[in-house]
């Protein structure tokens, strides 16, 4: 039997999956601009529904008051101390965008780019996660590679846009939903999804698809397809204007704060890479940083490997002994890593560890609660909702980050 290509918009694709794509020399840069910080001092002080995940389910372990803000900063000692000023979060931010992957500051970026920079960038995005993917029926879709006869000229001259509406980031030229596993469809895990851009944002135009419906963009953390339609072209200056006009003054950088802001998402459902208008766990833990003013990158593994914020890490030798004394010493607001996930501490409660995360579900006590949303849980008794049974997350965590040094 004959396999079929699947050709959009002048790409021949076959088994696209999401890699991720680090940022080349040409995007360096010194000196960032902020991120948007999405709550005010108000807006993160106001009472908040106390649902816990989407689905709304009782979680062992959780109480009612737990699922408040106020509960979690009763129990600081100082949850108002400034952990940096502004002048300090300005000079990590420089040393994040300089050091860590994935980070592009956009102000720096030269007016022209090697075709073959984007080109790369293009066919490493599209690049197979899985050998074969499937749609939403259960049913084989596209297989293969991406065809490396792109039509990206010798030399990109760099166009610029705002952002009109918010928009998801693909991997490929086209609104396919695309699935590694029938489990995945449910959950709307589609690999071709990588982020979204937001009203305001700017953007730099690497590439046109070939049916001029889509653009090859650079945000300040991402790179990926975006529907044309949703940017509006105009020049550097007047992009990068737009984006510091709708950029509020962040936060002041404090436990009380981030906490406050952390429970402003709880209950909003879970969705793969900003689908459809929600986030994902790395989504959730930037967006609440970027509030006091902190840059991080859009995924996990890019968040965990910051090489400027202060980190505990663990390797395959290391011990539950090692992992649980690094538990016992995290503070609220430091980052949990495991693979392909992050969670956010909170505090403790009788002996255990709590955290905040944006899940499609978890598993506690052999059983499965799929929360789909931003939840409160205890760390020590989690386990994955899928996978081999009774592997806990403590023995999966890879790093404790804290985002400042």
């Amino acid at each position: 039997m004959k396999t079929r290509a699947l050709i959009l918009s002048g790409v021949i694709v076959l088994a696209l999956g999401c890699t991720h794509v680090r940022p080349n020399a040409e995007t360096a840069a010194n000196v960032p601009a902020s991120v948007p910080a999405p709550y005010t001092l108000a807006d993160i002080k106001a009472p908040v529904p106390a649902r816990n995940g989407s689905a709304d389910l009782q979680v062992p372990g959780v109480t009612a008051p737990m699922l408040t803000a106020d509960y979690w900063i009763a129990q600081l000692d100082d949850p108002n101390k400034t952990l940096h000023t502004p002048e300090e979060i300005a000079r990590l931010n420089a040393n994040t965008y300089t050091q860590a992957a994935n980070l592009y500051a956009l102000d720096a970026l030269p007016p022209t780019l090697p075709g073959a920079v984007v080109q790369n960038a293009i066919t490493q995005l599209a690049k197979a996660a899985k050998p074969t993917l499937i749609n939403a029926h259960g049913k084989l879709t596209v297989t293969g590679t991406v065809n490396s006869e792109l039509t990206v000229p010798v030399t990109v001259n760099v166009r610029w846009g705002t952002v009109v509406s918010r928009a998801d980031l693909r991997a490929v030229p086209s609104d396919v939903r695309a699935y590694s596993k029938a489990e995945d469809i449910e959950i709307n895990i589609d690999r071709l999804q990588e982020s979204a851009v937001f009203p305001g944002w700017a953007v730099a135009i690497l590439h046109t698809s070939a049916d001029g419906q889509w653009y090859f963009v650079n945000a300040y953390n991402y790179r990926a397809w975006v529907k044309a339609d949703a940017i509006r072209v105009v020049d550097k200056e007047a992009a990068l204007a737009r984006n510091a006009a709708v950029q509020p003054t962040p936060l002041p950088y404090t436990r009380a704060n981030i906490l406050r802001t952390a429970f402003r998402y709880l209950g909003e459902a879970y969705g793969w890479g900003h689908a459809r208008g929600t986030r994902d766990c790395s989504g959730f833990v930037s967006e609440v940083y970027a509030a006091v003013g902190i840059v991080m990158p859009r995924n996990t593994g890019d968040q965990r490997d910051i090489p400027n914020f202060h980190a505990t890490r663990f390797t395959a030798k290391s011990t539950h002994a090692e992992r649980m004394q690094a538990i016992n010493a995290a503070l609220p607001g430091d980052l949990i890593f495991i693979p392909g996930h992050v969670m956010m501490v909170l505090g403790r409660w009788n002996g255990l560890t709590y955290v905040i995360h944006d899940t499609p579900g978890v598993r506690i006590a052999n059983h499965a609660l799929p929360l789909y949303g931003v939840s409160v849980t205890p760390l020590e008794t989690l386990e994955p909702l899928s996978g081999s049974v009774g592997t806990r997350y403590i023995d999966m965590i890879q790093a404790i980050t804290r985002p400042y040094k």
